[in-house]
């Protein structure tokens, strides 16, 4: 098992994160599980575990904006289990 799916399978309490675009396809998938015992208590928290965890991430993560229950966030937002966090990266198009 791969360090991806043994996060995606989670815990009780875990933070479910959404994964869209390059980020999903960097990850190789859409979602997310951080187990409790992580101790991720706010945005900064996620956005430092993601970067450490998940080195192809790094990078992006000043270009990336955090939504907590479909409101962008910013790093001192507080996180919770029943939350719906998204990783909203760079959109192109016209």
């Amino acid at each position: 098992m791969d360090q991806v799916d043994q996060i995606k399978q989670g815990t009780s309490g875990s933070l479910r994160v959404l994964l869209f675009g390059a980020e999903a396809t960097l990850l190789g998938t859409s979602e997310i599980s951080v187990p409790a015992e992580e101790g991720i208590r706010t945005v900064g928290d996620l956005r430092n575990w993601l970067a450490n965890r998940h080195g192809k991430l790094g990078p992006l993560m000043n270009q990336i904006r955090v939504a907590v229950n479909h409101r962008f966030a910013a790093d001192d937002t507080p996180l919770g289990p029943d939350d719906e966090i998204a990783l909203i990266g760079k959109v192109s198009g016209g």
